[in-house]
């Protein structure tokens, strides 16, 4: 891990907007060689900050969706590999954390927020089997759901932990 990574890591209270950052440059950083660094990078911030991953990691994947969704004018097959993208470093942490997730994943799926509400669903369909309790808050939401970006989000996410096998 660089230097620089190890530098951020020492200063847990600006993780948030750090993470931030360095998701919007992980996007950015695809075409070249940094993005493995930045990618790791991010991972080991996410897996230092535990349970309060939740809503560091809701913030900083809505706020590129939300630059995203400008970008390609609401075109959501446009935006998918991107978004996948720029939650690729928080999956092993949010697979550590498993079940613990969950309260603040289903506040998620409360925030008033359409990006935080698809993020939420896309990190709970991520969870898979453990994310089964939070279908039918799930399914509630997205029959509320108006933002066409949430509800593409959602009805992922219900499809993909609703298609598992029950435990």
């Amino acid at each position: 891990m660089s230097l620089a990574c190890e530098v951020l890591r020492a200063s847990p209270s600006t993780h948030r907007r750090t993470l931030s950052l360095l998701v919007h440059f992980l996007v950015e950083a695809e075409a070249d060689s940094s993005g493995f660094e930045v990618h790791n990078c991010v991972e080991a911030l996410a897996t230092d900050l535990g349970s309060a991953l939740v809503p560091v990691a809701l913030a900083a994947t809505a706020g590129e969706a939300r630059a995203w969704w400008k970008r390609f004018k609401g075109d959501v097959g446009s935006m998918f590999d991107f978004m996948a993208l720029a939650r690729a470093s928080f999956s092993r942490p949010f697979a550590q954390l498993g079940a613990t997730s969950l309260p603040g994943l289903e506040a998620g799926i409360a925030d008033p927020d359409p990006f935080i509400r698809a993020e939420a669903a896309a990190f709970l369909a991520s969870l898979g089997p453990v994310a089964q309790p939070a279908l039918s808050i799930m399914k509630k939401a997205l029959v509320r759901e108006r933002s066409a970006w949430a509800r593409y989000e959602m009805q992922q996410a219900v499809d993909s932990i609703g298609a598992l096998p029950r435990p």
